[in-house]
């Protein structure tokens, strides 16, 4: 077998070379995490936006269910936000129908609702409906 010479600069990587492919690595790996923690930081948000939705929907539902309250303002609370609302009648009911088609019957009121972050104090979202009020006299005239 005949030995081969190895010409000096043939025998590894120079120092410029190992530094110049770990700043490329460490570039690499550092938009890995940034994307990464920026991905995480976005599904918290959307995890809070879809629960202040959901909430915001069942007090919505429950307002519609049990819409002879007597009581013209309150403040629930339920999974960290805080609803703030207000109903009040409305007067002007005449360009009024509802999603289903309906015309209001009786004593139409809009209900405003705050919903308040607890931990910041923020208002997240604001929002108005309308609720078609259910007499409750059951007398037949």
């Amino acid at each position: 077998m005949k030995k081969t010479k190895i010409a000096a600069n043939e025998k590894g990587f120079t120092l410029v070379e190992v530094v110049v492919s770990v700043a490329l690595f460490a570039m690499v790996m550092g938009a890995v995490f940034y994307f990464y923690a920026n991905s995480m930081s976005n599904q918290a948000k959307l995890k809070e936006k879809y629960t202040m939705l959901r909430i915001s929907r069942e007090f919505v539902d429950s307002f519609i269910n049990y819409n002879t309250r007597e009581q013209k303002k309150g403040l629930d609370e339920k999974e960290g936000f805080l609803l703030e609302w207000s109903m009040s009648p409305v007067e002007e009911k005449k360009d009024v129908i509802f999603s289903s088609g309906v015309l209001p019957t009786a004593q139409l009121n809009r209900v405003h609702v705050n919903v308040i972050n607890k931990e910041s104090k923020q208002t997240v979202l604001q929002m108005d409906f309308l609720v078609n009020a259910v007499s409750t006299d059951n007398s037949t005239e």
